[in-house]
């Protein structure tokens, strides 16, 4: 099972914790020896292919995802002769300049499925910088194409506009493995490395946190972003794309599947699987970025998203709430025509029939402002029903039939965004 570790540290935790044992020398010399040790080349893909932060300042509340694509698997899978991986991991790191948050999150969440292997804990540096960071040791027991999420909570924030985030991302290995199991490429380090490190690693050989160090020079700065809450609140990157990083403002909802990034949709989850309905935002999965328009000349509407605003799973009877959803046109053409949308709720988890179906309303988008690739968001205010009870939100584009498409079948978000009613506990 994966285990995340979480430091507040610019450089390995390793690295920080033992810095007056390992001087500044000796873990460049780690950096400098290993590649050729390990066998790691200059391009190797070891930087997740896509991720990103998102910045909650008035939720206080600091949001990190990443996404493996195959070659980053590739590479984490590779092995040394005798058939075993090579100990090989990553650390993402969020440096927190202008201290918007406090230095020590309250709490911190994940993807319900790597709950089992949280660790946290907080090594901050003399410098003053904040920075947060979500280390992974083994990726390739994660799933490729797939979104992973963390959450660090904090108890307050401080008020300033701007504020400036950098990413870092470094990739580590486990020293104690090698000097354990692979003697021949641990003496290949010089003295000055293997004196002081063996000491160390035989005082801290069963802390993860303690026996990953960075083994190749870092990059640097992967994406900087000095205008957070003031142009943008999240920078969402591609390292496969010549593109910048996405930087969206509007709307502002702290999830990160919720904002215009151009992923795909939520890959929806059973809807008779309680247990995977009830976790579907924590978990964060997203189907696989592949490409999908078509070159027929028409557009193709499609509801990517359907949800209630903060993601709300659990409504009082007649709370006044929002419904936001994202269209986008996935075909190679616009339209002249303004592009209908219709509102349903349903009962239960399941879309009733038009008979059954509450409209809850209409909307348009004039076509000229959905181009191909693009996609728009919407939103229509309403209130949750008064009987307690399980319902469902939909939506529908095009609903009238007015635009020749590529596809007309695909119109209607289904599954729907399930949510429950219930009466307050007095």
């Amino acid at each position: 099972m994966a285990l995340f570790a979480f430091f507040a540290t610019q450089m390995s935790v390793a690295q920080a914790g033992v810095i007056s044992i390992l001087e500044d020398v000796v873990l460049g010399r780690i950096e400098d020896q290993s590649p050729t040790i390990w066998g790691i080349k200059i391009n190797d893909d070891y930087v997740p292919q896509r991720g990103g932060i998102k910045v909650c300042k008035a939720e206080n509340a600091l949001i990190v995802g990443f996404y493996l694509s195959g070659k980053n698997m590739e590479f984490y899978g590779k092995e040394f002769s005798d058939g075993e991986r090579k100990p090989l991991g990553f650390e993402i790191d969020i440096i927190d300049y202008d201290g918007i948050f406090d230095d020590e999150p309250t709490w911190v969440e994940t993807s319900s499925s790597l709950l089992p292997a949280v660790l946290y804990e907080e090594n901050h540096l003399a410098d003053g910088l904040r920075i947060h960071t979500v280390a992974i040791r083994t990726p390739t027991q994660l799933n490729p194409e797939k979104w992973y999420f963390v959450t660090f909570h904090f108890s307050d924030h401080r008020e300033r506009t701007p504020g400036k985030f950098e990413i870092q991302v470094q990739l580590v290995g486990d020293m104690e493995k090698i000097r354990n199991d692979y003697a021949d490429l641990y003496s290949q380090y010089s003295a000055i490395v293997r004196d002081p490190l063996t000491p160390w690693l035989l005082t801290n050989y069963a802390d993860p946190g303690s026996t990953y160090f960075n083994i190749r020079t870092p990059r640097g700065s992967i994406f900087w972003g000095d205008k957070f809450f003031a142009d943008y609140d999240r920078i969402i990157w591609d390292m496969y794309s010549d593109k910048d990083p996405k930087r969206d403002f509007f709307p502002y909802s702290c999830a990160f599947g919720s904002d215009p990034w151009d992923i795909p949709a939520i890959n929806p989850p059973d809807p008779e699987d309680s247990e995977t309905q009830e976790s579907w935002y924590n978990e964060g999965i997203y189907n696989s970025p592949v490409s999908t328009a078509v070159e027929s000349g028409d557009p193709d509407f499609v509801v990517r998203e359907v949800y209630i605003d903060h993601h709300k799973k659990v409504l009082r009877p007649h709370e006044d709430i929002e419904i936001f959803t994202r269209i986008k046109n996935k075909g190679d053409d616009d339209t002249s025509k303004d592009i209908g949308l219709k509102y349903w709720r349903s009962k239960g988890e399941h879309i009733d029939s038009k008979d059954d179906r509450v409209n809850l309303g209409t909307d348009n988008i004039r076509g000229e402002n959905l181009l191909p690739g693009e996609s728009k968001w919407e939103s229509k205010h309403t209130e949750a029903p008064s009987t307690p009870g399980k319902y469902n939100y939909t939506v529908e584009v095009d609903y009238d039939d007015e635009i020749d498409e590529v596809h007309e079948s695909n119109n209607k978000f289904d599954p729907p965004f399930v949510f429950e009613v219930k009466k307050p506990q007095l």
